[in-house]
């Protein structure tokens, strides 16, 4: 059997990849993708296409349909199917977990493991305990910073938490050179903010070698990066302004190409371990990709929940009648146990009404809500309110907020990016070059791979 680490690369998609080949700047990724067995996986879109539905597909074995998890903040008791590294936990093999989406709660991940779920995970519960304040520290920055980042966001009362913490995550000498010239720069522009979440990435990637490097090369190990996803997002047309011709928004913050040799250093450092183990075998992964999207001339604006507690009140909730849970923003995810109160929840939201159209869209499964808020256009939104139960109601008094966010120019494509680099690969016999594979495949190739199955 050969241990298994899982590279999580976000969204990463084939375009990019191929863009990079030749750029001497980025020799990991290079080397990487020509020694590798290479896969076009295809995300199956029953349902939306966003990565806390497409990394189920890949870490359950099972489509959209099938594994029944739809958005963040969902009670974990109603997904179906066994993730890879409950697979491996069965079997008595050790596993290290480090940000894979839809990941929480933590199981014990046996010896040698480590259990670190993702940013939006319920509570801050890790194996070891001891990265419990560092996580917590993360999911605080997440919270607090959603579509719009806020510069001193980072200055909270879980940083005095999370400096008990630095001496057993043993960051780097250069990442700590790397954080503080970042907030100079901040501090120098307001541009340079956005670079942030590549930081986060960072520390995760130093935490998760901390770990290795104790505790020894689990059976299966997973990390997860958001950094370059989020860069591309915001940035794709740096790198591809052919794609928008005269529509490109205007302005470089360099974002996307730190984002981008970050990432080919971790991919490098993690090559690297196969100094410790010889056998290793690495899976870069991506889920699904992005490709170029234009937006909407009203966006650059973007409607927000913070203050969930005042939306609740004017629906007649109070606080002891739900939960709010952890989701991505403009999402909220709530936790509603009555399905008295639950019922009456969704009659409220469902009336909110602005410019004629409606303002929420809502999920339902078991006794949890997902409530997306549709930003409605900029006139809607300068008549400073909406109608709710037949009440007028201005933003302010219902917890929202409106906020300028960039214009994004690309977005969500179903064809990701799957690459397994081991010593049948290094030795030149590779097994595949970009082969189509439905990414419910991924699950049980990668655990046939690795001598699991």
């Amino acid at each position: 059997m050969k241990p298994l680490l899982i590279f999580e690369a976000n969204e990463v998609p084939w375009r990019l990849i191929d863009y990079l080949k030749d750029d001497p700047r980025f020799s990991n990724l290079s080397r990487f993708f020509s020694e590798a067995s290479t896969w076009t996986t295809h995300a199956q879109q029953e349902k939306e296409l966003s990565p806390w539905i497409t990394w189920p597909s890949l870490h359950r074995g099972m489509t959209p349909d099938e594994h029944g998890i739809n958005f963040l903040g969902q009670d974990p008791s109603h997904f179906k199917g066994t993730p890879i590294w409950q697979e491996y936990r069965e079997r008595g093999l050790s596993i290290g977990v480090c940000g894979s989406l839809q990941s929480w709660p933590p199981t014990e991940p046996g010896p040698k493991g480590f259990f670190v779920p993702d940013v939006f995970a319920q509570s801050p519960q890790c194996y070891p305990s001891w990265l419990e304040p560092f996580q917590s520290f993360n999911q605080q920055q997440v919270r607090e910073n959603g579509l719009v980042v806020r510069r001193n966001s980072i200055f909270s009362k879980e940083v005095l938490n999370v400096m008990k913490a630095l001496p057993s995550l043993k960051l780097r000498p250069k990442t700590y050179v790397r954080i503080l010239g970042q907030l100079l720069f901040e501090r120098l522009s307001k541009r340079h903010i956005a670079k942030r979440q590549t930081f986060q990435a960072m520390l995760y990637w130093d935490a998760f070698k901390t770990l290795v490097k104790a505790q020894g090369l689990p059976e299966l190990s997973t990390f997860f990066t958001n950094h370059v996803a989020s860069a591309m997002h915001r940035y794709w047309h740096e790198l591809f302004p052919n794609d928008f011709k005269d529509d490109a928004p205007p302005g470089s913050t360099g974002g996307l190409w730190f984002a981008i040799k970050i990432l080919d250093e971790m991919l490098g450092e993690a090559m690297q371990l196969v100094k410790l183990n010889p056998n290793l075998t690495i899976a870069f992964a991506s889920s699904m990709g992005q490709g170029p999207c234009t937006r909407p001339r009203y966006e650059g604006v973007s409607l927000l929940l913070p203050k969930v507690d005042r939306l609740m009140a004017l629906c007649g909730l109070a606080p002891n009648e739900y939960r709010q849970n952890f989701a991505m923003v403009p999402q909220v995810a709530l936790r509603i146990d009555s399905d008295k109160i639950r019922a009456k929840t969704q009659v409220a939201l469902r009336s909110a009404r602005v410019g004629g159209k409606v303002l929420f869209a809502i999920h339902e499964i078991g006794e949890t809500l997902s409530v997306s808020v549709n930003t409605p256009s900029k006139s809607s939104l300068n008549t400073g309110y909406f109608s709710l139960l037949g009440n007028q109601v201005s933003w302010a008094d219902a917890g929202m907020t409106i906020e300028a966010v960039e214009v994004g120019t690309a977005y969500h494509i179903p064809e990701g990016i799957l690459g397994i680099w081991g010593t049948g690969e290094r030795a030149g016999q590779r097994l595949s070059d970009r082969v189509d594979m439905p990414l419910s495949q991924v699950k049980s190739l990668l655990m046939t791979y690795a001598g699991v199955l």
